[in-house]
């Protein structure tokens, strides 16, 4: 019987793996699961590690399908020396083990409220790590989770609940010097739970998590011959993908291109949340002119257009 169970386990596990794609999406790698909606932020491939400041989104779009992105998975971004800071999403629920472990240049880690559990040692050894933000769904932290990160300074827990934790989650941290920021009724709770009660001030908040910017969303416009994004965020750049809505014909020599093609896009900027995805169809004959000026309107008008919207950033 135990045999069985193992072999349905692992018949189930190779059915879901059959539907997960790993795919890279503007500098963080995911597990995507297209039929579920769903995205899961991976350990980097190729060896191009994680760096800078890092703003996870909530939704990316893979082959026009829009997925939540739900979870970090383990080891993600660990041994990335050259991340500096991270903001994870409200869509985000679960951070797994180790997943910013030897992170040695993060110093600010914002955590969104939808995240309930943050998996062990999941940021240990981040010795640069000075504030932490941890949102009110948190309602469990693993073992040494934030341990040897011994320029911790500040950590705010929005938590009204005091999360559940094992003593050693603060280990090598010296926490004794550090102040912790609670919601103000749960301040005897965590005064008096340990490890939280360590710290050397804690002090009442608002209960209110620091709102991120988001970028506004991008518009799309076709202008002398050229495909122009456009949005409100002042110094916003734009990642968009150009599909037709049909596969090409392709007969001998000849090349039969689509009227209709598919434009998605949305607006990016250090710091901000990726604004909402924009996807619009057009149809090129209602764009095109004579492209090539000989007098005549051809599938070589149409080949200069797409060439033309294809360059356009």
């Amino acid at each position: 019987m135990r045999k069985q169970l193992l072999l349905i386990m692992m018949l189930l596990s190779a059915a879901a793996s059959a539907f997960a794609a790993e795919v890279e999406i503007d500098r963080l790698w995911y597990e995507v699961v297209a039929k579920a909606k769903v995205a899961k932020v991976i350990q980097y491939k190729n060896d191009v590690k994680y760096n800078g400041d890092i703003v996870i989104p909530e939704t990316v779009v893979y082959e026009g399908v829009t997925c939540s992105v739900t979870s970090i998975g383990n080891y993600a971004f660990g041994g990335c020396s050259g991340l500096t800071s991270v903001i994870i999403p409200n869509s985000v629920t679960s951070i797994g083990g180790g997943a910013f472990a030897d992170c040695s240049g993060l110093t600010s880690v914002t955590i969104g409220n939808g995240v309930t559990s943050i998996g062990k040692e999941a940021f240990t050894y981040c010795s640069s790590l000075i504030s932490v933000v941890i949102g009110g769904g948190v309602k469990t932290i693993g073992s040494q989770a934030f341990d040897n990160c011994p320029d911790l300074t500040d950590v705010t827990c929005y938590a009204e609940n005091v999360p559940s934790t094992q003593s050693d989650v603060f280990k090598g941290s010296y926490i004794e010097y550090a102040t912790l920021h609670v919601p103000t009724a749960s301040i005897d709770a965590y005064k008096t739970t340990v490890p939280w009660r360590g710290f050397k001030t804690i002090i009442g908040l608002d209960g209110t998590l620091p709102e991120v910017k988001k970028c506004a969303t991008p518009t799309i416009a076709f202008k002398d011959g050229k495909l122009v994004f456009e949005c409100d965020t002042e110094g916003a750049t734009f990642v968009y993908s150009f599909k037709s809505a049909s596969a090409d014909n392709i007969e001998g020599n000849n090349v039969s291109l689509p009227n209709s093609y598919t434009i998605t896009v949305y607006a990016k900027k250090d710091g901000y949340e990726n604004s909402d995805t924009v996807t619009e169809e057009i149809d090129v004959r209602g764009l095109m002119g004579d492209m090539n000026e000989d007098g005549n309107l051809s599938v070589t008008d149409v080949t200069i257009l797409i060439d033309r919207i294809l360059k356009q950033k």
